[in-house]
């Protein structure tokens, strides 16, 4: 390792990592991977000329928890570096973590049943619904730091040990809750807006503003949701009468087509009685009839390869 210090008055300590090489070897053949872990060969003291720029980057987001880091982290919220494993087992004891190892399984599971979270592939993932939560109980101020679930979980470890007694826990409980709720009416939450949960399935051809599933009197169909339907009429039926061919669309074919693409059919031709491939696709305008806005359709045909 080599130790670099930058600057005259104030500097700053830059840590080089890697190998020194007395003799290549083999490694004069490889030269790529020999550069990639050799360090230069400096003496101590020696100055070297530098020339640092700054570089624009973005900061990455921190990663999501897996089951196994949010496991680890619900047990020792506060755990360092340096930590031993005796400052573990003393923080446990103390009362220092999130949850027990008997209860923290079922909290989680219910917090994914009511829809704040989801967990995919190992990876949890908060969704629309916890975001509402979260951001309610901000707006109420409501302290959801670890410290403070930590110090109700140490006077829950107080009792356990026998240092305080229930009563005693229930009043100090039972006091920070009447505190914390007394003033609660002073704020004002807009209500959940459960379409924040429904999936987008693409843009609408007429206006370009999202469309989704929504259910209806007569089963599914697609469409923007109630605010954005009073400036435009779009629908999409699941069945659907394309030039006298009724086709009844996938959930592949819809988005698809609110998405630009051309899905393929065969379809029937009356005049020519025959069957034909062609792609089908929404115009970007509505065809008008009896004073409403209907979908209107087009054919696209493969172009045919030239032999």
């Amino acid at each position: 390792m080599i130790d670099i210090q930058v600057g005259r008055y104030k500097p700053e300590s830059i840590q080089l990592k890697g190998k020194m090489f007395k003799s290549l070897g083999w490694m004069k053949y490889e030269m790529d991977d020999a550069k990639n872990v050799s360090l230069p060969d400096l003496k101590i003291g020696e100055q070297i000329p530098v020339d640092f720029k700054p570089v624009e980057k973005k900061t990455s987001p921190p990663s999501h928890y897996t089951v196994e880091t949010l496991g680890n982290y619900l047990t020792h919220p506060f755990k360092k570096e340096n930590d031993s494993l005796d400052d573990e087992y003393k923080s446990l004891l103390d009362g220092c973590e999130i949850g027990t190892e008997a209860t923290r399984a079922g909290i989680i599971e219910k917090a994914i049943n009511v829809g704040y979270i989801s967990l995919k592939r190992n990876v949890y993932r908060i969704e629309p619904k916890g975001k509402y939560m979260v951001e309610s109980l901000q707006k109420v101020h409501c302290d959801m730091s670890p410290a403070r679930t930590v110090e109700m979980q140490k006077t829950l470890k107080s009792v356990y040990k026998g240092n305080l007694s229930i009563d005693d826990a229930l009043i100090e409980t039972k006091s920070f809750l009447n505190d914390y709720f007394s003033d609660l009416s002073n704020y004002s939450l807009s209500q959940y807006d459960k379409s924040s949960e429904w999936p987008e399935y693409g843009s609408c051809p007429w206006c370009g503003k999202p469309i989704y599933k929504l259910k209806g009197k007569n089963g599914d169909f697609y469409s923007h949701k109630k605010d954005d339907r009073a400036q435009c009429s779009f629908a999409l039926q699941k069945k659907v009468n394309v030039f006298g061919n009724e086709i009844e669309l996938s959930e592949k074919d819809i988005r698809s087509l609110l998405n630009g693409k051309c899905p393929k059919f065969t379809l029937y031709s009356k005049g020519k009685d025959k069957n034909y491939e062609a792609g089908i696709k929404i115009k970007n305008k509505p065809k008008l009839f009896n004073n409403k806005d209907y979908i209107d359709w087009e054919l696209v045909f493969s172009k045919k390869k030239k032999r």
